[in-house]
């Protein structure tokens, strides 16, 4: 694969000497995370760029955007499903976004996806949120929080 410089080599664990280093590896490992990690660090090197090109772990891609501390937001599925639900304009979109389950699956899906996520970044920039409150230091921050937990409150439940 094209990130493959992005990937750990069989023999890390080897080489890995800092205790604290070697127990974060072993974290990451022991829970299934190690191939998680090279979207974040993909995400922290492509900071200024959009997200056309990335086609898989949105949400960790745009996690290593957010560390940049480049004006990138935290995204996750309940952040988008509340987004989606406060922007739909009819009652069945926004009932297809409260079962919305970040699972991306069809490049459609993919699409929908990364277009919500370009849109809810435009939104935090823009004049519909009032300029006292994108004064605030880390205002995003703060949004990320009301829209994670109202997006996972209103999630429907399978």
């Amino acid at each position: 694969d094209d990130d493959g410089y992005l990937s750990f080599k069989n023999n890390i664990s080897e080489k890995i000497v800092d205790p604290l280093t070697k127990l974060l590896y072993v974290l990451a490992w022991k829970n299934g995370d190690l191939k998680k990690i090279k979207h974040i660090v993909k995400g922290v090197l492509e900071a200024d760029k959009g997200n056309d090109d990335q086609k898989e772990a949105l949400v960790f891609y745009q996690f290593g955007k957010y560390l940049t501390k480049n004006g990138q937001p935290i995204i996750d599925q309940h952040v988008i499903r509340a987004f989606s639900v406060y922007k739909a304009e009819e009652e069945k979109e926004q009932e297809e976004w409260r079962g919305f389950d970040g699972q991306m699956g069809s490049k459609d899906k993919i699409k929908i996806y990364k277009d919500q996520i370009s849109k809810y970044i435009d939104w935090l920039v823009s004049g519909e949120l009032k300029e006292e409150l994108r004064l605030e230091k880390d205002y995003t921050y703060y949004i990320d929080r009301i829209l994670f937990a109202t997006g996972k409150a209103i999630k429907k439940k399978s």
